[in-house]
């Protein structure tokens, strides 16, 4: 967590009279934005990859503290950070890995309540791709959506072509849904997308998901053809991203 004119030098250093860089878990940011960068309006997320750290990690105080900058070539991906209307930070989105936790808790809870609608899981081999593979990293991603620190949300972008990417896999657990985190996750999705190179998205929904039909609708999308062959779907969407 940083802001965008401190990233724009193209490193992080410790701060005057510190020896590390102050790194969080995406279940921890929550905690420092609200103590230090409350009211801030310029924060964006650094999505940092361990394994091309050059420099010592330690866990000290429950934290990650970096023993040296924090240098382009170890971060993936930069995201927006946006604060709430009062000023303070509780919904993040963060990229992972989609084969592993939380990301994998999240898309299987989907496809079972899925499976719950329509009488069959989602996942077979008669249905659109969307295995962990399809979001790996630089064709794809997936997001998980951390509110106060609890992983409640999920979604993933995979290319369908170049400059064409396809939303797949959203979901927000029961529990918080009621409260924006949906439209924000797509909002999120979008700006992945952008981040991938696409200049469109396609996504689709089924019949018993009329909500879902809404939000996409409300949010720009256009219908379109079966582009996908989804046995499943009804609603088939666009959108040219801006």
């Amino acid at each position: 967590m940083t802001t965008a004119a401190e990233w724009a030098a193209g490193r992080i250093d410790a701060a005057p009279g510190e020896d590390f860089v102050h790194l969080s878990r995406p279940d921890q940011v929550h905690t420092p934005a609200n103590l230090f960068y409350a009211g801030r309006r310029d924060l964006i997320l650094l999505a940092v990859d361990p394994d091309r750290l050059t420099d010592e990690v330690r866990v000290e105080g429950g934290f990650p503290h970096l023993y040296g900058p924090l240098l382009p070539d170890a971060v993936f991906d930069v995201l927006p950070f946006p604060a709430e209307a009062d000023g303070s930070f509780h919904l993040l989105f963060a990229p992972m890995p989609a084969g592993e936790a939380p990301a994998a808790d999240l898309i299987e809870a989907m496809v079972v309540e899925m499976a719950e609608l329509y009488g069959a899981r989602i996942d077979g081999d008669d249905m659109p791709s969307a295995t962990p593979a399809d979001f790996d990293r630089p064709k794809g991603t997936f997001v998980v959506g951390y509110l106060d620190g609890e992983p409640v949300a999920g979604g993933g972008v995979k290319t369908l072509e170049p400059g064409l990417g396809e939303i797949k896999r959203m979901y927000v657990a029961p529990h918080a849904r009621g409260r924006g985190v949906a439209r924000r996750l797509l909002t999120a999705l979008e700006d992945a997308a952008r981040r991938l190179g696409h200049d469109c998205v396609r996504l689709d929904t089924g019949p018993d998901q009329p909500h879902a039909k809404q939000l996409y609708e409300s949010a720009g999308y256009v219908e379109i053809g079966n582009y996908n062959d989804n046995p499943k779907a009804s609603y088939f969407g666009e959108k040219t991203l801006t």
